[in-house]
């Protein structure tokens, strides 16, 4: 069975990385609208203030293995698995 409280942190990771890209670029509409090359920017740059902002986020993250959720607006809007990812 997975521990709690890393499960719990593997999920704050990504519920910030999604609320981080989110906000990076203005809003959902607006990230219609963008490249996906603005978009690999824009949450590059907001995960790496995440780890210089929150060195826990780091050490978790590179521990991170899983799967999980995305969720927008209280809706699952897409899953991952780190172990297939590439």
């Amino acid at each position: 069975m997975a521990n709690p409280t890393r499960r719990c942190a593997e999920l704050g990771l990504v519920i910030a990385l999604a609320v981080a890209v989110t906000v990076g670029t203005g809003g959902v509409a607006q990230a219609v609208e963008s490249t996906a090359a603005d978009l690999n920017n824009d949450s590059y740059r907001a995960l790496q203030k995440l780890y210089r902002t929150n060195p826990v986020a780091a050490s978790v993250a590179r521990q991170a293995y899983g799967e999980g959720e995305l969720r927008i607006g209280g809706r699952a809007a897409s899953y991952y698995n780190s172990f297939s990812a590439s």
